[in-house]
């Protein structure tokens, strides 16, 4: 059985398609640049070396942020980029401010 379509739904959907998403403003960061992320972005060699530095395993330190092993893994290894968020997260918890030695 088919339902007749109303000709308003032509119209319609012609009207949705024309239809715009608005602008991200620039300070948004839903506007930000691939580049921008690019550019805050830490390195695969930057990341290894911190978590080095601070004696964690790869377990540990993507528990600290809460990601996973094998996301730890990609981003030291340069399959995927660590967001700079996560990588300011990272910093902060492993700064030595945050683990005073009392």
């Amino acid at each position: 059985m088919t339902l007749p379509i109303p000709e308003s739904t032509s119209s319609t959907a012609s009207a949705l398609i024309q239809m715009q998403a608005p602008k991200p403003r620039p300070d948004s960061p839903v506007g930000r640049s691939a580049a921008q992320f690019e550019a805050h972005a830490p390195t695969p060699e930057q990341i290894r070396s911190r978590r080095v530095a601070d004696r964690l395993t790869q377990t540990r330190a993507a528990a600290l942020i809460f990601s996973s092993k094998r996301t730890w893994q990609d981003w030291e290894a340069g399959i995927a980029r660590m967001h700079p968020g996560l990588w300011e997260l990272f910093v902060l918890k492993t700064s030595d401010s945050a683990n005073p030695s009392d």
